[in-house]
């Protein structure tokens, strides 16, 4: 599958468990489309409207990423990423006009990057050949797409960047390290959102066993529990409003 980056062209491939990967595909597709209802964790129906997020509020969202950069260029990109590991990668504006942001990140042959496309319902895919688009994941929001690409160094998922040798020279491309775009540590308050969110995506995670007993019905499925303004209002009472906002402003593990 050919890919557009600001510089090359790649072609996303999978092991051989394709069709694991695939299933994969189709659940995050599922679970995370903004139009899709959703339902509490622990009630059958959910009362939140899932739309795609205003342009405004992906960066919003964004200015509580850690690994978003804003306004960086590509050369800028590369120098940061020069001396990270293989696989360290970050987030930052795409420096072509058509298109919002641009993932950067370290490989075996030094950093590139990959442009983020929106399609007409607001959500984000890597950007490929027209004809590709069809079958490419696609994300209510940028993170989430990175959430999906993000995995341990030891997985076989990877991009495969076609060098200036062609097809016949491949470099594997992996999301597993993010860079920060803070000088320091964060906070103690986000380390601990990002926990919580973490915990929630375990649960979640856990819900997608299957269970020995198909009739046991005190599990939920994932899908009914991918909300996070319900796993929010389910929580104790003690969380006070403050905290259960600022869980909203950043529902992610990254």
């Amino acid at each position: 599958m050919q890919i557009c980056s600001d510089s090359q062209r790649i072609s996303y491939v999978t092991s051989a468990d394709h069709a694991a990967h695939s299933a994969e595909s189709g659940r995050a597709k599922r679970s995370r489309d903004p139009h899709g209802a959703c339902a509490a964790p622990d009630a059958t129906t959910c009362p939140h409207t899932r739309l795609a997020p205003s342009t405004g509020d992906v960066f919003r969202q964004l200015a509580e990423c850690s690994f978003y950069f804003g306004r960086l260029s590509a050369a800028e990109a590369s120098r940061k990423l020069s001396p990270c590991a293989v696989g360290t990668f970050l987030l930052r504006d795409s420096s072509d006009r058509r298109f919002l942001f641009a993932l950067s990140v370290q490989t075996r042959s030094g950093p590139t990057s990959v442009r983020l496309a929106r399609d007409d319902a607001g959500r984000f895919r890597l950007d490929c050949d027209r004809s590709q688009r069809p079958v490419m994941p696609a994300f209510p929001s940028v993170v989430d797409l990175v959430r999906h690409y993000f995995r341990p160094a030891t997985d076989p998922h990877c991009v495969l960047v076609e060098t200036a040798a062609g097809a016949t020279s491949r470099v594997p491309v992996a999301l597993t390290a993010t860079l920060s775009a803070a000088a320091g540590p964060p906070s103690l308050a986000r380390l601990c959102r990002l926990g919580v969110h973490h915990a929630r995506r375990r649960s979640l995670g856990r819900a997608r066993t299957p269970v020995a007993d198909p009739s046991d019905a005190t599990r939920t499925s994932p899908d009914q529990r991918d909300c996070v303004d319900c796993f929010v209002d389910s929580l104790p009472e003690y969380v006070d409003e403050k905290a259960k906002t600022f869980l909203r402003s950043y529902p992610f593990d990254l």
